[in-house]
């Protein structure tokens, strides 16, 4: 019985470092005739968390493209570095990025998402999203049925001189899968 045991202690370390890793990856597609008709906004913390490294799904940061983890698929339908406007200028060295995104539940279960579910990377650091005004109707914190789609705008203030580096859009706070959209993947 006990000479069984290193072929099962073997077994669960395999499994529990991905030996099989049969998740989906993401496939970028085309843009479409899709147009965001809801908007969201970001927000920058008062002091940006240095960024953590990427881990799941990843996909240019471009219209078209789209990231797809567990429960979540996520298209990139427009990416505005900088979004400009009137009713919310940007503070003291900083600029506006918004991107328009459509987010389909794909589990069995309803789940929360709002505009605090994506983070915007740019030199090292992380940026979350806040309410700004011209970016309404944003997208809102909701309940996405299974199976169901919604659409809409997120927008982060970021250091005017600071380089995009990308989008995460992270479903589920307590894991480290989230979809990653990223400059500079073709």
């Amino acid at each position: 019985m006990y000479r069984k045991w290193p072929l099962a202690l073997a077994l669960i370390v395999f499994v529990a470092c991905g030996g099989d890793d049969a998740s989906p990856s993401p496939a970028p597609q085309g843009a479409g005739n899709t147009t965001a008709t809801t908007t969201a906004t970001g927000t920058a913390s008062a002091s940006p968390t240095p960024a953590r490294p990427t881990v799941g799904p990843r996909a240019p940061l471009a219209p078209g493209a789209t990231g797809r983890a567990d429960r979540f698929r996520v298209e990139l339908l427009q990416v505005s570095d900088p979004w400009n406007d009137a009713a919310t200028p940007a503070g003291a060295g900083e600029r506006y990025v918004l991107v328009a995104v459509t987010i389909e539940n794909r589990s069995d279960e309803a789940t929360s998402i709002s505009f605090l579910n994506f983070t915007f990377l740019a030199d090292n650091q992380e940026y979350s999203g806040e309410r700004v005004r011209g970016a309404e109707p944003y997208l809102t914190p909701q309940t996405v049925a299974p199976g169901a789609v919604v659409q809409g705008f997120v927008a982060a203030p970021i250091p005017s001189d600071a380089e995009l580096q990308g989008v995460e859009f992270d479903a589920d706070t307590s894991t480290d899968a989230r979809i990653s959209f990223l400059a500079g993947l073709e």
